[in-house]
């Protein structure tokens, strides 16, 4: 597992991760119910730069399978943090579809708080690999590292999906889900067992 650095490392994680969430439904409430690449590749970019700021983007060695990992803990107002709201609020999700997703921020920080006594967590926003490379265990070999990489930093590992699909990925690496927030659609909370 490596940190991305390079320039050409963030534009390779991006064109990855807007496939891998194509049609995920968490993202599709931000960026509109219909498809819409440009407004994707903006909401995977502002989550790049956050978690460039705030956290760490991570490449399995073979440069094929990316994660982004923020810790909320160390989050804090900047000058570039604001202009990243302001620019998720003008030109990625619309007014409408900010309130909502920061609703829904607010009602999975109580479930976190109603569940976890710490404040230390490593929490994984996107993980995902293209198509192509699906069913070959890169995916797996990069949660793996970074459960382990949570684990080495004494951070609670925390993510949450939409997709049901996905469950049994999480269920198989060993993450439990602790809670299940109902909005429109469900999504899964998950954690790592220590």
């Amino acid at each position: 597992m490596k940190t991305i650095i390079s320039l050409e490392g963030q534009q390779e994680a991006i064109a990855t991760l807007v496939e891998a969430f194509a049609q995920n439904k968490s993202v599709r409430q931000i960026t509109g119910r219909k498809d819409n690449p440009k407004k994707l590749r903006r909401l995977i970019r502002y989550a790049l730069e956050e978690c460039r700021e705030f956290g760490k983007v991570l490449s399995d060695d073979s440069g094929r399978a990316f994660a982004l990992v923020i810790y909320p803990d160390l989050q804090k107002t900047t000058f570039a943090s604001l202009r990243r709201t302001l620019y998720f609020i003008c030109r990625i999700a619309g007014l409408k579809n900010s309130l909502k997703a920061f609703i829904k921020e607010n009602e999975l920080k109580s479930l976190k708080k109603a569940h976890f006594v710490s404040g230390r967590f490593y929490y994984l926003w996107f993980i995902g690999l293209r198509n192509k490379d699906q069913g070959r265990g890169l995916g797996t070999a990069l949660l793996r590292e970074i459960m382990a990489d949570a684990k080495r930093e004494n951070r609670k590992l925390l993510l949450e999906t939409s997709t049901e699909t996905n469950l049994p990925f999480y269920w198989k690496a060993g993450l439990e889900c602790y809670d299940v927030l109902k909005i429109s659609f469900p999504i899964y909370c998950f954690h790592c067992e220590d």
